[in-house]
C-alpha cells in the first residue's frame, strides 16, 4: 500500500540534502536511495494534482461569475 504525503518544497529539499549527505558517507546505503526516489516521485505527483485541482476550482469560479453576471443580466432585461 502506498501512501503519498505532501510535503512542503522547502522541507524537501532539506530532506533531499539530508538524504544526499547521507549517501555521499555511505554509498552502500541503498534503502535511503529508494526511499528518496519514492520521495521524488510522490512529490512530483502531489504537485500535478494540486495544479490540475487548482485549474479546475479556477476554472469553476470563473463559470461562476460569468453565470452571476448572466442572471444579473437577465434581471436587468425583466426590470427595464
Amino acid at each position: 500500500m502506498c501512501v503519498c504525503v505532501f510535503v512542503p518544497a522547502s522541507r524537501y529539499k532539506k530532506l533531499e540534502a539530508l538524504a544526499q549527505n547521507i549517501l555521499a558517507k555511505n554509498p552502500n546505503a541503498t534503502e535511503v536511495l529508494a526511499r528518496l526516489k519514492q520521495l521524488k516521485d510522490e512529490q512530483d505527483e502531489m504537485e500535478d494534482l494540486w495544479e490540475k485541482k487548482n485549474k479546475e476550482l479556477t476554472n469553476a469560479k470563473e463559470l461562476q461569475v460569468c453565470d452571476s453576471f448572466g442572471f444579473f443580466l437577465r434581471l436587468c432585461r425583466i426590470a427595464f
